[in-house]
């Protein structure tokens, strides 16, 4: 029957507006499925799979705290606290009083290694919350993470390297999520092997830090002191190369890299030092009776019992009678300490001879 208050063919409200109205339910029911479905993705840790619930909804339902705040907790989970810090400013400057956007934004700062403000997001989600149980945990995390670390660093000051091994192991074993944590962590770990020279160990640790970072230089010069350590000079250059691409302006590196290059030609050529019994300290009168002692030493004369034996003899003699040479001329000498061979060195003696000659340094 028609209403009295109606005429005949008008609708109620309700009526006109039913399609409307079931647009309407349809819409909020998307959303919260939508919403569930993310929130139940990034429970299960599946960041990627939460995005894509939630990213639809942002055009709908823009001011949504539980949206964008759940936004924000993936973009943590995928490394990505650039997003989440200007996802959780929204939240706060609209909702000062939201405890969780508090705690999202202080994980954060602990991505970029920013501390201390951290905490301070922790503290206010805690003030505005005394009990919110994942800011407490975090907040300890970070206190306890700043603990170890100090005393590794007071440990290494004191040359207590062992204890500063064990304190920077205790920090890296609260949280291996944290990129520039580990990395950072990493190296100092690494440095404290090479005091105790244990040079696998420190590789180690600079590879686990290029690998969680591999946008600084302090890993790739601390691997190549240890590949210089343990002999291997190609792989010192190479990482001190890489350093420099990352820090081009970089003095130090320039520096490291023109000394490691001299070593890697040093280890190349032979090792007249290391013949005569002597290191690169010695004094000509040194050079002069570590020649003689080692000329009479392998003297073909003295080392004819076989063919084999003849000829080795000669070989030694021979390059005795090269170091001999090289160590007693200074600046054949000064060449070779910069780590040129025995033909680069007569090339450039060939080279200063004609230059004298050019300049005036010939008898005529």
């Amino acid at each position: 029957l028609t209403p009295p208050f109606l005429q005949e063919g008008e609708k109620t409200v309700s009526e006109e507006n039913a399609p409307q109205l079931r647009t309407e339910r349809e819409e909020v029911g998307t959303i919260r499925s939508s919403l569930a479905s993310g929130d139940t993705h990034l429970a299960a840790g599946e960041f990627k799979k939460a995005l894509a619930s939630y990213s639809p909804l942002q055009s709908r339902c823009l001011t949504h705290s539980a949206l964008i705040l759940g936004m924000a907790s993936a973009h943590i989970g995928l490394d990505n606290p650039a997003q989440a810090l200007r996802l959780t400013l929204t939240v706060i400057s609209s909702d000062t009083q939201n405890a969780e956007a508090y705690y999202i934004r202080g994980e954060a700062l602990y991505l970029t290694m920013n501390l201390d403000q951290g905490k301070k997001h922790f503290q206010e989600a805690l003030r505005l919350n005394p009990d919110h149980s994942k800011s407490i945990a975090a907040f300890k995390r970070i206190r306890n993470i700043e603990r170890f670390i100090e005393s590794g660093k007071a440990a290494a000051e004191k040359r207590d390297y062992e204890e500063a091994v064990t304190q920077f192991s205790s920090a890296m074993s609260l949280d291996s999520s944290n990129h520039p944590l580990v990395a950072l962590v990493a190296v100092e770990r690494g440095n404290a092997y090479m005091r105790l020279k244990q040079f696998q160990q420190a590789l180690e640790d600079c590879d686990l830090a290029i690998e969680h970072n591999n946008k600084i230089t302090a890993p790739l010069i601390t691997r190549c002191m240890a590949h210089q350590a343990l002999g291997q000079h190609e792989e010192a250059v190479a990482d001190l190369e890489a350093a420099l691409e990352l820090d081009s302006e970089s003095i130090i590196i320039k520096d490291r890299l023109k000394r490691a290059k001299v070593e890697l030609r040093k280890s190349k050529r032979i090792d007249y030092y290391a013949m005569l019994g002597l290191t690169e300290m010695a004094t000509d009168s040194e050079i002069k009776i570590a020649y003689k002692k080692k000329a009479l030493e392998w003297h073909p004369d003295k080392n004819n019992s076989s063919p084999e034996a003849s000829e080795k003899a000669g070989e030694m003699f021979r390059q005795i009678g090269e170091a001999q040479e090289i160590l007693t001329n200074p600046r054949k000498k000064a060449l070779y300490d910069e780590g040129h061979d025995k033909e680069m060195i007569e090339k450039q003696m060939q080279m200063d001879e004609s230059h004298s000659h050019m300049f005036g340094g010939g008898c005529c």
